[in-house]
């Protein structure tokens, strides 16, 4: 197999012009590519495509920064509100468990359905704690106590999960399908009840937030603010985001 051998900036800034992009300034550009790396950004280039697969001519690279620039800033926000809606959905999950099953109830088969794996499921328990055995907390545990741990839970929302890990891992948002397609109620949107883009992962985490009045104060301003800054340079279509946006996403809005 014949591997290409690595490019450098210079090469690949003329790789870009080649494609059809126009680069006013090549050192920005450079300076971009030392960041961003030039393999991540084909997919940040799918929307200046023509059909046959040639690129549209003369498309401003700095329009593929921006793209860029605004999925790096969204995977910010998507974690700010992923944080809070874990936190509270395992601190919720432990409570219901701990007070209705005892403090031990996590390994109780019964708790769980038919679908449970049991031998599978405490394998993941004593895995953290086998990683973990020479911290303090570990140590502390064990010497005053010499059993189990109480539950910690570790949630796993598709949709918060998926959005999660890809964010975690620096992967592309703009133009991605999510797996899961969440479940929307009755009465949301009568054409398009879900989706796999961006915009319906969002959606979720409105559902999930356990603060209202902060997603309204907080989270919901920044995603506005956010796509009013890049809105010249990206594609709601690309992310799923109807013209109604705003007030699906706003608190007000039964969707």
């Amino acid at each position: 197999m014949k591997v290409k051998p690595p490019k450098t900036y210079e090469e690949q800034v003329a790789l870009i012009e080649k494609k059809g992009f126009a680069v006013t300034d090549r050192e920005a550009c450079i300076a971009f590519l030392r960041e961003a790396k030039y393999y991540r950004l084909p997919a940040y280039c799918l929307s200046f495509r023509e059909a046959g697969g040639t690129s549209i001519q003369g498309v401003p690279f700095q329009q593929i920064q921006r793209i860029y620039e605004f999925g790096s800033q969204m995977r910010i926000l998507l974690l700010q509100a992923i944080e809070r809606i874990e936190l509270y959905v395992r601190a919720q999950l432990a409570y219901y468990l701990g007070h209705h099953y005892g403090a031990l109830g996590y390994l109780n088969d019964a708790v769980f359905s038919s679908k449970h794996n049991s031998e599978k499921f405490h394998e993941v328990l004593k895995r953290p704690l086998k990683e973990n055995e020479q911290t303090s907390v570990v140590i502390h545990r064990q010497g005053k106590y010499n059993g189990p741990f109480p539950m910690c839970v570790k949630s796993w929302l598709r949709c918060v999960s998926e959005p999660r890990n890809r964010c975690a891992h620096y992967a592309g948002i703009y133009y991605w399908t999510f797996p899961a397609i969440p479940k929307m109620p009755k009465n949301f949107l009568r054409k398009k009840q879900t989706g796999r883009k961006l915009f319906f992962q969002r959606l979720v985490l409105k559902y999930l937030y356990p603060d209202k009045k902060e997603w309204t104060s907080k989270v919901f301003t920044n995603i506005e603010a956010l796509v009013n800054m890049y809105l010249s340079a990206i594609s709601l279509e690309r992310i799923g985001f109807p013209d109604n946006w705003k007030t699906i996403l706003s608190v007000s809005s039964n969707g």
